[in-house]
């Protein structure tokens, strides 16, 4: 940061994700994870901060169950890609990342790449982040196909394949194909591609209500500020104030469409649009 000169560059990660990369750069400790979920290669791979030097490497052990006749991936491996970051959180005192992919999600040791356990759904090209609740109940999205909500139990001794094991409930109505979700205080917040928010309880997998906010929406929402915020593609924005009745506080227009996931740092959100980056502050 004092020189702005490149301290290292790792150009031997192959990974073709077909319509471009979609993941972010994961931080752990002193580890960058990167998820490259493409049609060639699926893995994770933990990088060396200071220096770009590999730490570990974990392929997908996924069955994608897509090969053709000739034993070939069906669609020149277009089932096989997601565009997923993952998610840390601390199952009983113990850190597990969770990482949604292609056909299934599985949590790794966020210090050696090791598999911890799976599960599996039918959907690919995932984007949206896994959910999880302070009772560890985690909501994965399935992703493109038809996409639905599956709700999963996290248990202290979680191990191996919890599909069938560790299943709560499946919700299909109002489930986004690309943006993540909000979790507060059990209630589980969403936003779909045409602009309906989606407000469910967690335990259940019960909608409380569900309303159409007006732009379609490609980012995910945020929670700041004891509130609810939602950013459309048109550069309208909608605040929600959360809870079982759907209570819209305040709504904004950018001069600007947004289709990125806001960033706050602070009392400070930082806004991508579809041409100027925003700063903005109370």
């Amino acid at each position: 940061t004092q020189t702005f000169q490149t301290l290292w560059t790792r150009q031997d990660l192959p990974c073709n994700h077909f319509r471009g990369p979609g993941s972010s750069p994961f931080l752990v400790g002193d580890l960058i994870v990167l998820t490259m979920d493409g049609v060639d290669y699926q893995y994770l791979v933990a990088l060396d901060q200071a220096t770009g030097e590999t730490v570990w490497k974990t392929d997908r052990s996924t069955d994608f169950k897509d090969l053709d006749a000739e034993g070939n991936p069906k669609a020149d491996g277009d089932y096989r890609k997601a565009y997923t970051t993952p998610t840390l959180i601390y199952n009983h005192g113990k850190m597990q990342m969770i990482s949604p992919g292609s056909r299934a999600a599985f949590a790794y040791d966020p210090w050696t790449g090791d598999e911890l356990w799976g599960l599996t759904y039918g959907g690919f090209s995932n984007a949206s982040m896994v959910g999880v609740s302070d009772d560890l109940i985690a909501v994965f999205n399935t992703g493109y196909g038809k996409p639905d909500l599956e709700a999963y139990q996290l248990t202290a001794d979680a191990k191996g394949d919890l599909t069938k094991s560790h299943y709560l409930w499946t919700q299909s109505r109002g489930a986004p194909k690309r943006s993540s979700p909000v979790i507060v205080d059990g209630l589980l917040y969403m936003v779909n591609d045409g602009g309906v928010a989606t407000c469910l309880e967690m335990k259940s997998g019960e909608i409380l209500w569900s309303e159409r906010l007006g732009d379609p929406h490609t980012g995910s929402p945020v929670y700041a500020d004891g509130h609810l915020f939602f950013f459309g593609e048109n550069g309208e924005s909608t605040v929600l104030k959360p809870g079982r009745e759907f209570q819209v506080v305040s709504k904004n227009q950018l001069e600007d469409g947004m289709m990125a996931s806001p960033a706050v740092a602070g009392g400070e959100w930082y806004l991508r649009g579809k041409s100027f980056l925003y700063r903005i502050e109370n």
